[in-house]
């Protein structure tokens, strides 16, 4: 990309007083580091997004913009008189890593008691929401994007690599 390239087959450290008569083993050097780095990183955080990725997105996910959808998808009209709000239903989201991810419908009885129904996130409209959900939760909460940041930037080097290469 910077289109740098060496004068000669010798590189010069201006710290330290070293030439490499053979660079290209500077390279693979760097390679294997890298490889290294994101096998270490995987071993050690290898599942650790999932648990908090089902916590964010239980707390965070932005439902007001999706009332249309849920009261679709939960055969709801107009009628709030069990709801909670005068205009508009509640609605949460819920799951965990075995089960995956569900709506909630949150309303009251005649008799004022709180009850649930649960509808599972299946349809591609449901995952559609919670794709939307992720990308909001990368963008403002630091657990997805700092779990896949070093897979991501691990992959833009490889392909700034590889098209250097080619």
């Amino acid at each position: 990309m910077a289109k740098g390239s060496f004068t000669s087959n010798v590189v010069r450290l201006q710290v330290i007083n070293v030439e490499f008569a053979k660079p290209e083993i500077l390279v693979y050097f760097v390679w294997g580091l890298l490889v290294w780095f994101v096998f270490r990183y995987w071993l050690t955080n290898q599942g650790d997004w999932k648990k908090a990725f089902y916590t964010e997105i239980k707390k965070n996910s932005p439902m007001g913009i999706f009332q249309r959808h849920l009261t679709k998808r939960f055969g709801l009209v107009n009628d709030y008189s069990h709801s909670y709000y005068e205009n508009r239903h509640l609605f949460s989201i819920d799951g965990d890593p075995h089960s995956g991810l569900s709506f909630n419908h949150i309303y009251k009885e005649v008799n004022g008691s709180q009850k649930r129904s649960t509808i599972k996130a299946d349809t591609f409209m449901d995952k559609a929401f919670i794709l939307i959900c992720t990308l909001y939760m990368i963008i403002r909460k630091p657990t997805l994007s700092g779990y896949f940041m070093p897979y991501i930037l691990t992959i833009w080097a490889v392909a700034l690599g590889v098209s250097n290469a080619l």
